[in-house]
């Protein structure tokens, strides 16, 4: 089972300005206790104290409004309101930080975020438009960054999954052929993604939604070259059997991906 790829510490680590990760000896009591104050709000978010790190988090914005940790603490909150299904809330917050931070280290995870908030299937105001719009700018922070936009940069798993479901938005808005696209993006600039191998699967689906039977068998059979077990897998055996006997396409496979964990 492939799980959805959670980039929120991992980014936040990789692309923290340089400030951030200098020693305090030199920085103000200010920005010392301001610096504490987000790391126990963090640190009770990670340790599951939802409620407790909402609180803290807010305390740190009243007290710090304009601090080097402002844009990760609205991050973090908008998550939390995204994941407690409270999905206008979790968008102004997003909304916010994008706004208020468009070139921070962190921009992309919050993008990625926004994009996932107006995707989320549970959520009563999807809109697949606008999510697609904003998944397909997370390449471009990247590149904006410097970190580059190739199989070896470190922007390389957020790209990969920011396309994926760029794609799966086309998908839904039954835009086959750009689907395709990006999803052959998916697979053939990110081959060691966790996103390549369902990425090839829906890149073969794309291409029997427009009919093309021939060309979904070629991506099938190269999903069971290339990924020979696993869900997607067997997706594909199940698709290259219908298609040899002339059978109608079966349902997408259900994409553990979307599977998110509330607190």
């Amino acid at each position: 089972m492939i799980k959805r790829i959670l980039m929120s510490v991992a980014l936040l680590l990789m692309f923290s300005a340089p400030s951030r990760a200098a020693g305090t000896a030199s920085l103000p009591p200010t920005r010392i206790r301001g610096n504490a104050r987000f790391k126990n709000a963090l640190h009770l978010y990670m340790s599951g104290s939802f409620s407790a790190a909402k609180d803290a988090f807010e305390e740190y914005l009243k007290e710090f409004p304009d601090g080097v940790r402002a844009n990760d603490s609205l991050y973090w909150l908008g998550k939390y309101q995204e994941l407690k299904g409270r999905y206008d809330e979790a968008e102004i917050l997003l909304r916010r930080a994008a706004g208020n931070f468009p070139t921070d280290g962190i921009a992309a995870s919050i993008r990625f975020e926004l994009a996932y908030c107006l995707y989320n299937p549970d959520n009563p105001k999807r809109d697949i438009g606008a999510a697609f719009s904003e998944f397909m700018k997370i390449p471009a922070i990247f590149a904006a960054d410097g970190k580059g936009e190739n199989t070896s940069g470190a922007g390389q798993p957020a790209i990969s999954q920011a396309l994926y479901y760029a794609a799966k938005c086309r998908m839904e808005m039954k835009d086959y052929a750009q689907a395709g696209e990006i999803f052959k993006r998916v697979y053939s600039d990110f081959p060691g993604s966790p996103y390549a191998a369902p990425a090839l699967y829906c890149l073969g689906m794309a291409k029997l939604a427009r009919g093309n039977a021939s060309g979904a068998l070629a991506d099938f059979k190269a999903m069971l070259a290339g990924y020979p077990a696993g869900l997607y897998s067997d997706r594909a055996k199940t698709e290259i059997g219908l298609i040899k006997s002339a059978g109608k396409p079966g349902p997408v496979a259900k994409d553990s991906i979307n599977i998110k964990a509330k607190p």
